[in-house]
């Protein structure tokens, strides 16, 4: 079966926000007033801002799909809440050929989101969405019964998704809870724990090259911040490779062994930990901090 391929521009519209003066903003609800929305207002509700509602003519209902115009990180695909919305985000109006669920998560594909943020660091100043490259992506346009019973899958998958990131929050809430109880808190030492500096307890602590050499399709493993999560090492999803020539250069700096304890030490994921259990040589990027600990005095797990 053949569906057609369209513009996603022609199927779609997109309708930027308005941004009333801040002189009308109230931070407590009132008969007239509208809930303001901006970016980070889909993260939380310590922010409440309200406008009245004469003053914008730019709403949104919790079913609409939201796009943040701007970043970092660029091009958030939102929804869920209802309300005015600001010139930091813009509506995604599918017609009547568009399921709104398929277009959802159309947009959250990750070769979509890579294109818009990789055009948008282009631009001098606030990064913002190349809208001649988003009203330009090709998508492919099943029938509308299709688009529901796609966008229902994916739902499930984004439940369960949800689920598992929950269950690994509790997981990590429970080791923290059972590290406090057995050591005390680190800071204050209330159990009278003998202290010494990390240096002292390690072989070797440092971190990768900063000077990222070019990826390229075959070689050398090259590890970085984006590898490392939660349950551990993850290179095989997303591999990148260098020279050996590359390799060779840097490796000296840092010289990652199986059960070498490696660290997020910059960026949004800073303070990941896991223990190196890849028994093969690869290099590191600066993001990524190298613990060798000294096993005389230390464990890996500890």
């Amino acid at each position: 079966m053949s569906w057609p391929m369209v513009k996603l521009g022609d199927v779609v519209s997109f309708i930027g926000g308005s941004q009333p003066p801040k002189s009308t903003f109230l931070y407590e609800p009132k008969k007239g007033f509208v809930r303001l929305l901006q970016i980070r207002d889909y993260k939380s509700d310590k922010n409440l801002t309200f406008i009245p509602e004469t003053s914008t003519k730019k709403f949104c209902t919790k079913d609409d799909v939201m796009i943040g115009r701007y970043g970092p990180p660029v091009f958030q695909i939102l929804q869920g809440l209802e309300g005015a919305y600001n010139v930091a985000l813009m509506k995604a109006k599918p017609s009547e050929k568009v399921d709104r669920d398929y277009l959802y998560y159309f947009l959250k594909q990750d070769e979509l989101f890579r294109l818009i943020d990789g055009l948008s660091q282009r631009t001098a100043g606030q990064s913002g969405i190349d809208m001649d490259a988003l009203k330009g992506y090709p998508m492919l346009l099943p029938p509308l019964a299709e688009q529901k019973r796609i966008a229902a899958i994916l739902d499930k998958a984004d439940a369960i998704r949800s689920k598992r990131k929950q269950a690994i929050q509790l997981a990590d809430d429970y080791l923290r809870s059972v590290f406090l109880d057995m050591f005390g808190d680190p800071v204050t030492n209330p159990k009278g724990w003998e202290v010494q500096s990390l240096s002292s307890l390690c072989k070797k602590i440092t971190d990768g090259t900063h000077h990222s050499p070019p990826i390229i399709e075959c070689g050398v493993p090259y590890v970085t911040a984006k590898h490392l999560k939660k349950t551990g090492l993850e290179f095989h999803k997303n591999p990148w490779y260098i020279s050996e020539e590359s390799h060779q250069a840097i490796y000296s700096r840092c010289n990652p062994e199986l059960n070498d304890v490696l660290y997020i030490k910059d960026g949004a994921t800073t303070g990941l930990a896991a223990i190196n259990d890849y028994d093969f040589e690869f290099s590191m990027l600066s993001s990524l901090a190298l613990l060798k600990p000294d096993y005389d005095k230390i464990t890996s797990e500890f």
